[in-house]
């Protein structure tokens, strides 16, 4: 069975893409070494041409994919944890990962469907609506039931995070077991997903976001 590891987020600190690569494939090593799995490790500068490919052929997509918008620091144990909970599930599902911040408050995860964050149980995996589309792994099939790979990471205004289209199609989405990992920032919570603020500013902060990413996507064709 393939597994890639796609580590995204261009322009980062190459420090601690090192890093991130390098516990990567610490935690990876002993699990090729039992001969079931083959893992390929893909940094930012390849991530999107992998993801266009997978567009134009999802046959193309690998067994398992674990896709990491930024290169966190990842807890220990997590690859071989994300791998036996897909295993457990049948390959079916979407799993999200925890992260938190350094004060240890989640920051990036699955989301209730009323809009809150999830908080992961230590062993077993828990049922989310959506998800933040930082911390995943997900069978390559899943790309085969959606238009587009992009699906994956597409936000909603009215779901507060990604994972609509996975919604429509029927496909599980699950928080994987204890804390997946940790980030240096503590970002602020994005206004557009916060439900306790107001339709209004919600809307606006929502159309602002949308706004940067068409821009950032559009940059991304002709750079």
């Amino acid at each position: 069975m393939k597994i890639v590891v796609v580590i995204c987020a261009s322009g980062s600190d190459r420090t601690a893409l090192d890093v991130c690569v390098g516990e990567c494939q610490r935690q990876i090593d002993p699990i090729m070494s039992e001969g079931e799995y083959s893992f390929e490790i893909v940094t930012p500068a390849d991530a999107q041409s992998l993801l266009s490919s997978w567009h134009s052929d999802p046959s193309s997509a690998p067994d398992l994919i674990l896709w990491l918008s930024s290169p966190f620091l990842i807890k220990e144990g997590t690859v071989l944890s994300f791998i036996e909970n897909s295993e457990f599930l049948g390959h079916r599902a979407l799993l999200v990962g925890t992260v938190t911040g350094r004060s240890g408050a989640i920051v990036h995860g699955g989301w209730s469907r009323k809009g809150r964050l999830v908080e992961p149980d230590p062993v077993i995996p828990v049922p989310c609506h959506t998800f933040d589309p930082c911390f995943l792994m997900f069978p390559g099939s899943i790309l085969r039931k959606l238009s587009s790979p992009s699906d994956i990471f597409r936000n909603s205004f009215y779901e507060y995070a990604a994972g609509s289209r996975l919604v429509q199609a029927g496909i599980p989405r699950v928080v994987a077991p204890g804390i997946a990992a940790v980030t240096d920032i503590d970002p602020v919570p994005s206004v557009w997903k916060d439900p306790s603020r107001p339709m209004l500013e919600r809307s606006f902060a929502f159309l602002k976001h949308s706004f940067r990413d068409l821009v950032c996507s559009i940059h991304s064709l002709f750079v």
